[in-house]
């Protein structure tokens, strides 16, 4: 469904099956991103404010993306380290059961 939205007094027309508060969330974001970038920067051609805010939230999504992928090694380590040790218990558990069971007599 086309949505109007406006971002530093642009206005764009977007098609999008986003909810509507999370659409609101990300403009903000993007607006408020935008508007720091002028301040910094001093920059008043939009164009240029709108590209530097664009790399910035690509750098932000790289950053993201490689610790996430290292959190999941880690993950996917840590998982494995418990798996072995979950085996090795219940090996030993399977010994002391067999050590506690008692012997059948013979009557």
């Amino acid at each position: 469904m086309p949505v109007r939205v406006q971002i530093l007094g642009v206005q764009l027309q977007l098609r999008t099956t986003v909810p509507h508060d999370v659409l609101l969330q990300v403009l903000q974001d993007v607006e408020a991103r935008a508007r720091q970038i002028m301040e910094i920067t001093r920059e008043t051609n939009r164009s240029h404010v709108f590209l530097i805010t664009a790399l910035n939230l690509a750098l932000e999504l790289h950053e993201a993306r490689q610790s996430y992928r290292a959190l999941s090694q880690t993950a996917g380590h840590l998982l494995k380290e418990l798996q072995a040790c979950l085996q090795e218990e219940s090996r030993e558990a399977s010994r002391l059961d067999i050590l506690a069971t008692p012997e059948e007599s013979t009557d």
